[in-house]
Parts: structure tokens; sequence; C-alpha cells
């Protein structure tokens, strides 16, 4: 008797369209439907580094885009890339 067993290798998600709701607030759409909404304050105001502290500068974070062929590349987001790749 041999037993398959299916490998659990996670989907790519990826980011379909972003929002600014709120001050630090994101509203992320991805392509399996899924919406959710990220606070980034949290993730901002407790880094040490210089590049990603600068986002809470709030017209520099508004700058945010979606970057990134979200059919296979990796989907970035933020301006600089400084935050968040998705891999």
């Amino acid at each position: 008797m041999s037993i398959k067993v299916a490998a659990m290798i996670p989907e790519t998600i990826n980011i379909e369209s972003a929002k600014q709701v709120g001050d630090f607030v994101l509203r992320l759409s991805f392509d399996d439907g899924t919406v959710q909404m990220v606070d980034f304050k949290p993730f901002l105001s407790s880094s040490c580094h210089p590049d990603i502290r600068a986002y809470l500068e709030p017209a520099r974070f508004a700058a945010f885009r979606v970057e990134g062929d979200t059919s296979g590349d990796r989907p970035r987001f933020l301006s600089d890339h400084d935050i968040i790749n998705q891999q």
C-alpha cells in the first residue's frame, strides 16, 4: 500500500490593488478575492532603519504604488521598495 502525500506548497497570492484608507492604513485586494486592511504605523514606528522610518512622513507614505507584474514577478509596494517585498 502506498500513500501519496500532497506537498504543502502555498500558492502565490498577488496584490491586485491597494488604496490608502487611513493615515498609515492600506486596503489591499488580492487575486484570491481576499481584502485586508493593513495598518503600517506600528511597523514604521518600531523600525530603527531611517529608510523605513521615512514613511512616517504622511506625504511619502501617501505616494506608495503597487509595482511588479502580478502574474509572475514579485509585486512590491511602497514607493522605494524599502518596506515590503512580497516573496
